[in-house]
């Protein structure tokens, strides 16, 4: 083989080498279009899964809207303030945001002066559920405290709490847990402790036999024939109607007396 011969084969590999090269820029661009495509399934459903936003479920409808946001790319406007929506995506997340409100909400939160502005109506939304002012602070903790138990919405009382319990985590209210706990249990009936403790001690008790009822309800303090009388003034181990050979020879009468 000739020098030539090598040098040809040099120059065939080398372009071989740069024709099997990775192509970075395609690779990128590959990426790209999976990521797009997976976004455009997954935002759709991140949208149908996001509940209604009540007076119950803030924090929860928060964390998942901003999710969304993020994915968007929007996330920084409605939270930090920066950049701008366009005008046609301020149109779709003003739509998602209003068939996300129950109907109660929406009349909390939107008005005449926000109803066409996304940003307005999120604002009212953080003031209505986690305003960090004083007066928001006060509102929730008084809900907290007249919040009333009710026996036949059990269920509902603790859904209650539970909401109250986030809210006050959301603007900040920070009490000590004891507090919270004896503003909660002081809701419960007084009778709740003593029905329990009732059913305990009638659950305990032994078995009481009609001649012991009788002798504890009767006035008398005489004992009865085979039983004692447990409000006689002697114990049952020198009592005479249980042990007759105990009866001392005394006369009737004086029998009768010391019973």
């Amino acid at each position: 083989m000739s020098l030539s011969d090598l040098d040809n084969k040099s120059i065939k590999e080398t372009k071989e080498n740069k024709g099997t090269k990775p192509n970075t820029s395609n690779t990128q661009i590959t990426e790209t279009l999976q990521m797009d495509s997976l976004a455009s399934t997954i935002i759709p459903s991140c949208i149908k899964a996001l509940p209604l936003l009540t007076e119950n479920n803030f924090s929860k409808w928060k964390s998942q809207i901003l999710t969304i946001f993020e994915m968007l790319g929007i996330k920084d406007v409605f939270i930090l303030g920066k950049g701008e929506l366009s005008t046609k995506t301020e149109l779709l997340v003003r739509g998602m945001i209003m068939i996300k409100l129950d109907s109660k909400t929406i009349a909390s939160v939107i008005n005449q002066d926000n109803k066409t502005d996304v940003l307005k109506i999120w604002t009212s939304i953080i003031n209505e559920f986690a305003s960090t002012d004083e007066a928001n602070r006060r509102h929730i903790w008084s809900e907290l405290s007249y919040l009333p138990f009710s026996k036949t919405d059990i269920h509902g009382f603790i859904v209650k709490v539970k909401a109250l319990l986030v809210k006050m985590r959301e603007v900040g209210i920070i009490i000590d847990s004891d507090i919270v706990g004896f503003e909660i249990v002081k809701k419960f009936p007084n009778t709740t402790e003593m029905t329990q403790h009732t059913k305990n001690v009638a659950s305990s008790a032994p078995t009481t036999q009609p001649l012991q009822v009788a002798l504890f309800t009767d006035a008398s303090k005489l004992c009865k024939p085979n039983a004692h009388n447990t409000l006689s003034n002697h114990p049952g181990a020198k009592c005479w109607k249980l042990y007759p050979h105990l009866r001392p020879a005394f006369p009737y009468a004086y029998l009768t007396q010391v019973g």
